[in-house]
């Protein structure tokens, strides 16, 4: 951006180079043209005394006005190769602030595509890390189970193995009482194996 200010500014100088270097040769040509009008009028002046007189006067003023012509010639020429570079450093800033612009729209653009494309790219490492983070969510609570399934097995063996090494438990003595014997009927004798008459 400083680059494109700066090349403007060149091209504004230099453009009003030009249009001062155009103005001073219009205002030259208006000088020379009233001069050589005034030079000529006096030279035909009809009060001079002799003829001979005024074509001395008459020929001192046409060699002067070819000096000042040839002076005005040569500053002219040089006026018009100033103004000429003038032009082509004109053209050659232009053509430079253009190819600048050419670079600024492309780096824009590229930037842009960049912009976009680290959009995504955050778009998807935002996706991912969730993703991610759910995964390790999810293995994290099936390493729980598994641990708390494992601690379970463990007690469970343990109280296995307790229970085998203890010693049996003695069984309680149960005290068995016969029944009384039945009573005998009337008149019946067990040693006669029978009732007596």
């Amino acid at each position: 951006d400083e680059q494109l200010l700066e090349h403007t500014q060149k091209l504004n100088e230099a453009q009003q180079k030009v249009d001062q270097l155009v103005g001073a040769q219009k205002r030259l040509h208006g000088i020379l043209g009233g001069q050589m009008q005034r030079k000529s009028a006096e030279s035909i002046d009809p009060k001079q005394d002799s003829v001979g007189s005024r074509l001395g006067r008459a020929m001192a003023k046409i060699a002067e006005l070819r000096e000042l012509l040839g002076i005005t010639t040569r500053r002219q020429n040089e006026s018009f190769a100033e103004t000429a570079a003038l032009r082509e450093q004109l053209r050659l800033e232009r053509d430079q602030h253009s190819a600048l612009r050419a670079v600024h729209t492309t780096q824009s653009a590229e930037l842009e595509t960049s912009r976009k494309s680290e959009a995504e790219l955050s778009a998807q490492l935002a996706g991912l890390q969730t993703s991610s983070s759910e995964r390790i969510t999810k293995l994290e609570q099936e390493i729980a189970d598994l641990h708390a399934a494992e601690k379970r097995r463990l007690e469970l063996e343990a109280a296995f193995e307790a229970a085998a090494a203890a010693p049996p438990m003695p069984t309680p003595s149960i005290a068995v009482q016969k029944a009384p014997p039945p009573v005998q009927p009337s008149g019946f004798s067990a040693a006669s194996g029978g009732f007596s008459l």
